[in-house]
């Protein structure tokens, strides 16, 4: 879809042409996985999409007043100037699975040829002298860009996917490298500054974690051993633990002992482990991803998106509709999330007591663990100076007469940071890893890095406390050290599984649970964007990638005080190539003139509380299959705050508004902000539905339930099958929020964490 974001280099790195290049020691040997043809056929794409074109395409005025060298540059380039094609091919390589990049490198092939061509590109191919059909290659340029508009609006989902794909890897390709400077050569024009110079150049203070995560794919032997040793663990052995469950072990796998096991470092996962640690249970915690400190930050796009966020950034539902962005790095989402800090709304606690059944949500005791969770990451409201997009969503609303407030933010007021989706390098956004993590750390937890846990181990429950308890009993966790086949076996009297929305179910699956709700009932908060441009002097002051991320919301559209099912707008955070990726492409001067917008684009974001559900499960490869189809009612709901954001663009005084169809032309504000036509704009961008769509929220997977009939987990969030086993994140939540759900997710942790210690005491009293 329009919203993916293909594309990441990993590896060492060595410099050419003054660009960033992978090097696998055989650079011409992964070139040459593509052939020739095929090479040749990729070259021509990368022209028809990013063109070399005369300043007279640009619109720019030659009379100084929006002409720059920079922006002439930018317009005469083209991608392939001997530094980009195999990049492109690189990232093809690295990124796609395999059966998609064969599919891509026949298409290539198909290209090379004037046969191939016909069949992809119809009468686009047609000449009219001999051989009377050309290659894609020998096309002109503007048959070329018809080509490629054809299959972005193709009735085929072939044909769409194969124009996502080499417009995606194309776009974050180009907009994501960098030199050795950090810097890439086109970010001038486009008005990008690169990572925020205050954080880059900022003292930063020592890590936080540092004495307290191992990364253990970096350790092996008796290193290891004695890595985990000193923090605390108790040394076992692998094959006692693993005949326990019986399960198979090796010579090089690893034991330890604990009380508690926790699988995932985040909102759920970070919060138990202070409050078991904090009660004087030995803990430790599973991160899969790795521990990126606050001076390893280097808040490059491309960097970032690779190492923190799940599967590099590619994620998407599998009819490829959605994108999907989740944390995947010490912290989790809470490293990588927007500040955002709602309390679960009060509308949505009445539903989940009283339709639900779960009194837990009605009592006292949830609302002093929000109180405890505000407290401890210091949500506050203010802010000292408004982003550019912030403002413009509190004016637009403002004009219009509809409700805007303040967002709660896990930050200070004088957080003016628009680079927080790639970590915090001043520590000042209060994620886990600066919080909860640190506080577990302190009461002597131990953070293991780059260990994804594989199952959680169970064997018959022996010693039963009572008849009508569960016939299995949670043991501990198996997980997979780094990128080996080494295993680590954690033996634990309780263990809980805090890995998200996502990881969560396919881990319990994995683990033999046989619950139906297991990996159903998966809400996304779909979000749609709208889009408006702001000339240099008209509307509010700054770029759409600098200040605080998230400062103002509106509920007008989200039916807060009817259904409570609808819509909020919000502001997200968009850098070069995340923009370039997501934009429609309907020409290679249209890109270029899109590209030269970014600064001065606002974009808001349209958050639906969906009714709809879908489904989580992994592939045998450990990749994650989601599926999920928007329903018509929420799509309607969405739709309707769609247009209230498009006139809430027009009211802030954009001159141009749009969306992300890549069907749906922009539309000029300026020829008619009131008139019939503008309203007849908004009103078929609403009917039409159906945009791409994106997901950073990710709950329900494996909800609480009064019975295994309705959920996954108990109303304790205990598996109903084995005792022992606590879900502890997003996954349990009944359904979507509507809000950003960090505090949500991290108050039912705190009372989860509380369940475990009665349940500790409980077994140690038996």
């Amino acid at each position: 879809m329009e919203g993916e974001e293909p594309g990441n280099f990993n590896g060492v790195l060595k410099i050419e042409n003054g660009f960033q290049r992978k090097n696998h020691g055989m650079l011409e040997t992964q070139v040459t996985g593509f052939s020739k043809a095929q090479m040749s056929s990729l070259t021509a794409l990368c022209n028809a999409f990013f063109p070399s074109l005369p300043l007279q395409a640009s619109g720019l005025l030659l009379d100084g007043s929006n002409f720059s060298k920079d922006a002439e540059e930018f317009y005469r380039a083209s991608l392939p100037d001997g530094w980009g094609t195999s990049e492109v091919a690189e990232t093809m390589k690295n990124v796609l699975k395999p059966e998609a990049l064969k599919i891509l490198k026949t298409i290539l092939w198909l290209l090379s040829t004037s046969l191939g061509t016909f069949l992809l590109a119809g009468r686009q191919s047609l000449a009219t002298n001999f051989p009377f059909v050309q290659k894609f290659g020998d096309l002109p340029g503007e048959k070329r860009e018809k080509v490629l508009l054809d299959w972005s609006v193709s009735s085929l989902s072939l044909f769409r996917t194969i124009f996502k794909a080499f417009k995606g890897s194309l776009t974050w390709n180009h907009f994501s490298r960098v030199d050795e400077r950090g810097h890439n050569p086109f970010w001038k024009a486009i008005q990008y500054c690169g990572p925020d110079p205050a954080a880059i150049s900022a003292q930063i203070s020592p890590k936080p974690l540092q004495s307290s995560v191992i990364d253990v794919s970096a350790l092996y032997g008796e290193e290891l051993t004695s890595a985990l040793e000193s923090h605390g663990c108790k040394l076992s052995k692998a094959s006692h633990v693993a005949s326990l469950a019986n399960v198979h072990c090796s010579s090089t796998d690893h034991a330890i002992e604990c009380d508690v096991v926790i699988v995932g470092s985040g909102s759920g996962g970070g919060v138990a482990a202070a409050v078991l640690a904090e009660a004087g249970f030995k803990v430790v915690i599973l991160e899969k991803g790795g521990y990126l400190a606050r001076h390893d930050l280097d808040l490059l796009e491309g960097n970032s998106v690779r190492d923190m966020y799940e599967e590099q950034g590619l994620l998407r539902t599998e009819d490829q509709n959605m994108a999907i962005f989740a944390g995947s790095t010490v912290g989790g989402g809470s490293a990588v999330n927007w500040s955002a800090a709602f309390r679960t709304p009060d509308h949505v606690l009445r539903e989940w007591e009283e339709t639900f059944r779960l009194g837990l949500f009605g009592s006292f005791r949830y609302h002093e663990a929000m109180d405890r969770v505000c407290t401890r990451l210091g949500v506050q409201e203010g802010f000292e100076k408004e982003s550019f997009q912030n403002a413009v969503l509190r004016k637009g609303c403002e004009a219009l007469g509809y409700h805007v407030g303040n967002i709660p933010r896990n930050a200070t007021a004088d957080h003016y940071c628009g680079w927080c989706n790639f970590g915090c390098r001043r520590g000042i956004k209060q994620a886990t890893s600066e919080t909860w993590l640190v506080d577990a750390a302190n009461a002597d937890a131990v953070i293991l890095s780059r260990c994804s846990a594989h199952r959680v181990l169970h064997a018959p429950n022996g010693d039963r406390l009572h008849p009508d308890r569960k016939a299995r009993k949670a043991i501990g966790v198996v997980a997979k050290i780094g990128d080996t086949d080494r295993q680590l076996f954690i033996r634990a009297r309780a263990t809980i599984a805090a890995s998200g929305a996502l990881r969560t179910p396919p881990l319990l699956r994995t683990s033999g649970l046989k619950n139906p709700h297991i990996g159903k009932n998966l809400h996304l908060h779909p979000v749609q964007i709208v889009w408006g441009y702001f000339p240099p002097g008209v509307g509010p002051d700054g770029s759409c990638y600098e200040g605080g991320i998230m400062t103002a919301f509106s509920n007008e559209g989200a039916a807060w005080k009817t259904s409570a099912y609808g819509a909020l707008l919000q502001t997200p955070i968009l850098h070069p190539a995340t923009f370039a990726t997501i934009m429609p492409w309907r020409s290679g001067s249209h890109f270029k003139a899109t590209m030269l917008k970014f600064s001065r684009t606002c974009s808001l974001i349209v958050l639906l509380r969906d009714k709809g559900g879908g489904t989580v499960a992994a592939k045998p490869d450990g990749s994650l299959a989601v599926r999920y189809e928007i329903r018509t009612d929420d799509q309607a709901r969405a739709s309707d705050a769609v247009a209230k954001g498009l006139r809430v663009l027009a009211a802030a005084g954009a001159v141009e508004i749009g969306t992300h169809h890549q069907d749906v032309e922009s539309f000029k504000v300026e020829y008619g902000s009131s008139s019939r036509h503008f309203d007849e704009y908004v009103d078929n961008v609403a009917k039409k539905g159906g945009a791409p769509l994106y997901c950073a929220h990710q709950m329900g997977s494996c909800r609480m339930g009064v019975s295994e009939e309705e959920g996954g987990v108990d109303e304790f969030c205990e598996s109903w099958e084995v005792e022992g086993l606590y879900v502890g994140d997003g996954s349990v939540l009944p359904t979507t929020l509507g809000v950003n759900p960090m505090i949500t997710i991290q108050s039912v942790a705190f009372c989860v964490a509380h369940n475990v210690v009665d349940y500790l005491n409980k077994v140690s009293s038996a």
